[in-house]
């Protein structure tokens, strides 16, 4: 106890950027796909004549969150993110962190969440100003759309 206790009075300064900084962060749920396919003869035979379908479902899963950033028109990111869970049925959650430099910049940021990979359905953009030092930030969740900081 002892130890931790003179350990915890020692001065901490955490590590910061003397650049300015850019923190995108969402959390989404991709678009849901189902795949099907008929089954063959033989495969109908087998079963039991109460459980006989013409079709079955062999996969459903979401798509990938995909995000895209550009800074004054120069793509800066580029990054899919996986749906969570243990069965790949939940949000997709992303914390990315972007160096800039001090002065005015056009940010554009776009989330697909579809299975198209060129679909981008949620798009914004901003002007920053940001100093020496300075974090700006960008949220993006389904109820509220975008939201800058």
């Amino acid at each position: 106890c002892g130890l931790t206790w003179v350990g915890s009075d020692f001065p901490y300064r955490t590590p910061a950027s003397e650049a300015p900084e850019l923190v995108v962060s969402f959390k989404h749920f991709g678009e849901v796909s189902q795949v099907t396919r008929e089954l063959s003869k033989e495969e109908l035979e087998a079963l039991p004549i109460h459980m006989r379908q013409k079709t079955v479902v062999s996969e459903r899963r979401r798509a990938d969150v995909r995000l895209r950033v550009s800074v004054d028109g120069t793509q800066v990111l580029l990054k899919a993110f996986e749906p969570g869970g243990l069965w790949g049925d939940k949000n997709a959650t992303a914390l990315e962190t972007l160096e800039l430099t001090p002065g005015e910049h056009v940010v554009d940021v776009a989330i697909g969440d579809s299975h198209d990979g060129d679909e981008w359905s949620r798009v914004t953009s901003e002007t920053l100003t940001v100093g020496k030092g300075e974090q700006r930030v960008v949220l993006f969740d389904a109820t509220h759309g975008f939201r800058w900081f």
